[in-house]
């Protein structure tokens, strides 16, 4: 009965051990910047390994890439996966009603972008 509980104790200690070992992964970040009748604007971070899930737009936007990105892009119904690479300033345009992809960041460091809602 001894040998089981000194088991059951170091198995503890070494799996919290490993756990504190694993590096906290960061959130995917949003922060409305500024919002009135006309418009939202939203500064979002995604960390490496970090993703935006899918969802349906729910207006016109413009999206304003801060810095340098690279993500995978997963297509909600299909599964297909492209790679994407843009560059900090480029600038693409989505309609209200489309299907986003879930996203996942394959950099090195995070990306930022502004989505400009217009209401």
């Amino acid at each position: 009965m001894r040998n089981i509980v000194w088991t059951a104790v170091i198995s503890s200690l070494a799996t919290v051990a490993a756990m504190q070992s694993i590096p906290a992964r960061e959130a995917t970040t949003r922060r409305t910047v500024l919002e009135n009748v006309r418009v939202e604007v939203i500064d979002r971070s995604i960390p490496p390994g970090g993703e935006r899930v899918p969802y349906v737009r729910p207006a016109d936007q413009v999206i304003v890439f801060l810095n340098d990105a690279k993500y995978e892009r997963i297509d909600a119904e299909s599964g297909e996966k492209i790679v994407r690479t843009r560059q900090g300033g480029d600038v693409i345009w989505h309609d209200k009603g489309e299907r986003a992809p879930r996203l996942v960041n394959v950099n090195d460091e995070p990306f930022r972008s502004l989505i400009i809602q217009l209401r």
